[in-house]
């Protein structure tokens, strides 16, 4: 089975395949775009944490999503805000 994400725009998606499926996954959203250094970097953690983890397609493209939205929303490349709390906050696995 091979799997990739790929981001357009403001709407993030994850394709499988083997099975030719695509699931749209939406950007959270954010008070303000400050800076999009790392905004890849971080929604290819928080996917591939999620695939490691077996949160299904779904769930690792929202974490995603949920990671990139953090990075962008402040200076730098590293998240201010705990991701793991971020996503239990909206009720993604950790």
């Amino acid at each position: 089975m091979s799997n990739f994400a790929f981001l357009a725009a403001e709407f993030p998606a994850v394709h499988e395949a083997s099975t030719y499926d695509v699931t749209a996954v939406p950007a959270f959203p954010i008070r303000a775009m400050v800076d999009t250094t790392g905004a890849g970097d971080l929604f290819a953690a928080g996917f591939l944490f999620g695939l490691v983890r077996g949160a299904g397609h779904e769930n690792a493209g929202r974490l995603g999503a949920l990671a990139a939205a953090e990075i962008i929303q402040h200076i730098g490349a590293r998240p201010q805000a705990s991701l793991k709390e971020l996503a239990q906050q909206n009720g993604l696995p950790v």
